[in-house]
């Protein structure tokens, strides 16, 4: 039995993209920017790799990384284990292609009807953060990944910017009443308890930049969610606000559980993109892609 197949069941294939990247690399930094995470996360995954193997696997020195015997051992076992990885992914369960896309939540709730109306074939949905959409770029597990901020791609993606999403304050209607009518300031919300993001990893959790106008250090920090919609759904229910992409609140401005405030300079915008791997995705299905979403925002009226 292989050293790979006596961890399969613990091991994740990020973890052995992880270790491969950085063998690829050279050192924990340069791969920790391939990746789009931060070195210390590609240091415990490392770690947490030697501890399943239960031998050092890399030579860490201050010029970078170098292969111990396990390591060397392991790489071609673990790229055995990516390929066959991609392969499954790529598995088509009828004549049809399976279209992967990869979005946070929110996004993927509103677009992925609407591409699932226009493109044919059936589509697989991954409802990931951007920084785990990142990781996964060269996973080979989707195809597609819509977001709002940019995504690195290597020459077999391309990225284009296919509209823009406004983000704003919301509450509930009796906060609301009490903020009074607006526009209200940014300094009365900052000291109002405010939902935040939270980016929870197997390793920590950690606060993420939402893009909010009021500095964190600046805010009332209320309740803490790692998603869009559980914010929302706790700022519908209680004293607190959440400020994010309209988009996601559709639903709740829809039922009259929430409101968008009218605050001073409250309403930004942010850039709306579509990354594709150019060697999967055909010119009309990229075209079919973008109107597609492109429709889905010129339909929205708040």
């Amino acid at each position: 039995m292989s050293i790979a197949d006596g961890l399969i069941g613990e091991l994740k294939i990020v973890d052995v993209l992880t270790f491969l990247t950085v063998q690829r690399c050279g050192t924990i930094s340069s791969a920790a920017r391939e990746l789009m995470v931060t070195p210390s996360q590609v240091s415990k995954t490392i770690s947490r790799i030697e501890v399943m193997v239960g031998s050092p696997l890399l030579a860490r020195s201050a010029s970078g990384v170098a292969l111990l015997e396990e390591g060397r051992r392991l790489v071609p076992q673990f790229e055995q284990m990516l390929a066959l990885a991609r392969a499954l992914s790529d598995q088509r369960s009828d004549e049809r292609r399976v279209l992967g896309l990869a979005a946070p939540s929110y996004l993927a709730r509103y677009f992925a009807p609407l591409i699932a109306e226009h493109v044919e074939g059936r589509i697989r949905i991954l409802e990931k953060p951007p920084a785990q959409i990142r990781a996964l770029m060269a996973s080979g597990h989707f195809d597609v990944a819509l977001g709002l901020g940019e995504l690195p791609h290597t020459p077999a993606w391309e990225s284009q910017i296919v509209g823009k999403i406004e983000k704003a304050w919301f509450a509930r209607p009796e906060m609301a009443a009490r903020l009074g009518p607006g526009p209200i300031s940014q300094r009365a919300l900052a000291g109002v308890p405010i939902v935040s993001p939270l980016y929870v990893t197997e390793l920590s959790s950690l606060p993420v930049d939402d893009g909010n106008p009021i500095p964190r250090h600046l805010r009332t920090l209320g309740h803490e969610a790692s998603t869009f919609g559980v914010a929302l759904a706790l700022a519908a229910r209680t004293d607190q606000i959440v400020y994010g992409p309209l988009i996601g609140a559709l639903p709740l401005l829809d039922a009259g559980r929430i409101v968008k405030l009218d605050v001073e300079d409250g309403t930004r915008h942010d850039l709306v993109r579509l990354t594709y791997n150019t060697d999967r995705i055909t010119k009309p299905v990229q075209r079919t892609l973008i109107s597609a979403i492109e429709s889905g925002l010129t339909a929205i009226r708040y």
